[in-house]
């Protein structure tokens, strides 16, 4: 996409491959929570901690396969020792948002693009003994930094990204 677009906003997990330093200039905006989303008349929601094995045995929603959260999954199942049973596949928050108030399953949403989602039927809470994240970056070419427009735009990206950071530490509804 940088090839194609001065600035790219993209995101990745902790253990992921870094962005190639010789074709972009990554710019760290934020690191977000990820958070667990169920629904709100779940009998997990009354609980005033969470831990991975609590929800181990749910049935899940996750993204499809090769999409940068599938991993968070696969963190999880790890730290439980065995596979979670991923019933839905589904790449759009607030279409997985919809599986979880139904009660069908559960799922990890970004705190911070999932908690408008979190009204109608959908709660988020964290997993007190794992620490999931995401990492979200500005990518730019090189040669794309050397335009005043581009930098004025990673400035206010960042002045942004820096508010943001700060009202997600607000505990999740």
């Amino acid at each position: 996409l940088t090839a194609d677009h001065d600035l790219v906003i993209a995101h990745c997990l902790a253990h992921d491959e870094p962005w190639p330093s010789g074709r972009v200039v990554a710019t760290s905006l934020l690191t977000e929570r990820l958070e667990l989303a169920l629904a709100a008349d779940h009998p997990l929601v009354s609980r005033s901690t969470l831990t991975a094995a609590d929800v181990a045995d749910e049935e899940w929603v996750s993204v499809r396969e090769g999409y940068p959260l599938a991993g968070v999954l696969d963190h999880l199942a790890a730290h439980v020792g065995r596979p979670l049973k991923v019933t839905h596949r589904i790449n759009e928050f607030s279409v997985a948002a919809q599986v979880v108030r139904t009660g069908a399953a559960v799922t990890i949403l970004p705190r911070v693009t999932g908690s408008p989602l979190a009204v109608d039927g959908l709660v988020l809470r964290p997993l007190a003994d794992l620490a999931l994240e995401r990492h979200v970056d500005a990518l730019a070419r090189p040669d794309a930094l050397a335009y005043s427009g581009v930098r004025i735009v990673l400035a206010a990206l960042r002045r942004v990204a820096a508010e943001t950071e700060r009202t997600q530490r607000a505990p999740a509804s």
